[in-house]
């Protein structure tokens, strides 16, 4: 499937579309007129679909690293922002379901 994970940010890492599970189509992004960099292991199967001249993909950033996450963790941590592991629920996007024969 042409199911992927996405968020856009701009380039001052300002969220512009927040997380979703996508079919990606060659009308995905469509709208977007600036450039889009694509991180991540999705990007091979991006390219066979987002063909437009504003997609540019980054090869060399497979995963985006925790590093990326230290600013993030920080401003929590400054804000005294913290959860209660015990009680915590991850976020997943998605309800896992099992499909049956």
């Amino acid at each position: 499937r042409m199911e992927v994970y996405s968020a856009v940010f701009d380039k001052n890492h300002n969220k512009i579309m927040e997380v979703q599970a996508e079919i990606l189509t060659w009308e995905s992004y469509a709208e977007m007129s600036e450039p889009i960099y694509f991180i991540g292991d999705c990007q091979e199967k991006c390219k066979t679909v987002l063909t437009k001249d504003n997609f540019h993909f980054l090869p060399e950033i497979v995963f985006p690293s925790a590093n990326e996450m230290s600013v993030l963790a920080y401003d929590k941590f400054v804000k005294n922002d913290f959860v209660d592991v015990a009680y915590f629920e991850p976020f997943y996007l998605k309800d896992f379901l099992i499909a049956t024969k």
